[in-house]
Formats: C-alpha cells, structure tokens, sequence
C-alpha cells in the first residue's frame, strides 16, 4: 500500500510500503544572461532557416566568426528582393532586454535590412496581416553588431509565444555576401523568476 498524504493507494504485485511526503516549494530560478537563439555552429543550424522569397544561398563559413568556430554565410545570386524566417524561437523573452547578433558585410558598399518579429504562423500560412514589430537596419562594410530593445519587440507581439519567428529582408542591388553569427538574447540586468 502506497501513503500519499491522507490517501492509501493499492499497489498490484507489490510487497513494498512507503511513504511519500510533499511539501510546495518555490524555487527561485535564476535566467542565464545570454540564451542563445542561433550560434551557426551545425548544419542543423542553417536548415532552421526558411528562404520565403528571392534566389540565396544559407551555409556555414569558418570566416567572420564572432562566437564559436562558423558563422552563416549569405550569397545573394542576384539583385532582387530576398528574405529569409527562422521559426520556433525559445519562450520568455520578457527575462531579456535585448535580441542581439552581429552582421558582417566584407564588400565595400553599404545595404540595408528590415529586421520583422511576429508570432504567428502555420503549415497554411505566415498570417502576413498581423502586427510585427519592424526595424530597419544599415550594414556597413566591416563587423556590424546590433541590438534590437526586448521591451520595444513586446510592444507588436507576445513575447511568451511559442510561435515566434524572425525575418531579414533584402532588396541587394548587386550579387554580394554576408555573414551573420551569434543571434541571442542578453540580459542586461540581472533577473530572477518564480
């Protein structure tokens, strides 16, 4: 017979009596202060991504690395629109206070990026219509270290969904290439969570 508090419980083919005594604790859970989202380090990490529009190329490079030993590595093949989705992004983002990554950009001419978070899409659809939060971004020739405010984000979208994903848009005017790496959420301040 198995005691759990106030009830006995019958345990078939078993000669065993214990008892099992619980007590509610809460446990303070301390948030790591970098989560990482994408490193780039497997191909598993490259194949997260989704190509929705325009003629690119994703693969892993060991140039222009700022965290671990690749980075991915963005050929555009030709000067047309182009935007690339990552989807399943871990939950609470609300613990954060940035969404960081670093963009390299070898050629020497300056392009532009419209970084979209939403949440909401689906096997049908990628539910265009909805409110995303929207930020365009200037990459210069050289290292280009960005950090989109967590706070701002939450003001388009609801950062506890399990449904988050993240765009880059592209309008290349020529065939170039770039390097992202190290896409994460960093916490600033030091948090703690129930």
């Amino acid at each position: 017979m198995l005691s759990v508090g106030n009830k006995n419980l019958n345990l078939t083919n078993r000669n065993v009596t214990c008892q099992i005594i619980t007590e509610k604790v809460d446990t303070l859970l301390e948030v790591p202060k970098v989560r990482g989202i994408n490193y780039f380090e497997a191909e598993k990490d490259i194949h997260n991504w989704f190509i929705r529009k325009g003629e690119l190329k994703l693969e892993l490079s060991d140039e222009f690395v700022s965290q671990g030993n690749f980075s991915m590595k963005i050929t555009f093949l030709e000067g047309k629109p182009a935007e690339i989705a990552l989807l399943y992004l871990p939950q609470a983002w609300k613990y954060y206070d940035f969404l960081d990554f670093d963009m390299h950009n070898p050629d020497r001419v300056g392009e532009e990026c419209e970084i979209l978070i939403s949440n909401y899409f689906d096997n049908s659809s990628w539910y265009d219509d909805l409110p995303k939060y929207r930020q365009k971004i200037q990459f210069k020739e050289g290292t280009n270290k960005f950090s989109l405010p967590v706070k701002e984000i939450g003001r388009k979208i609801d950062l506890d969904s399990e449904r988050k994903t993240v765009h880059f848009l592209f309008n290349p005017q020529k065939r170039y290439r770039i390097y992202i790496d190290n896409l994460r959420l960093v916490q600033k301040t030091s948090k703690s969570t129930f």
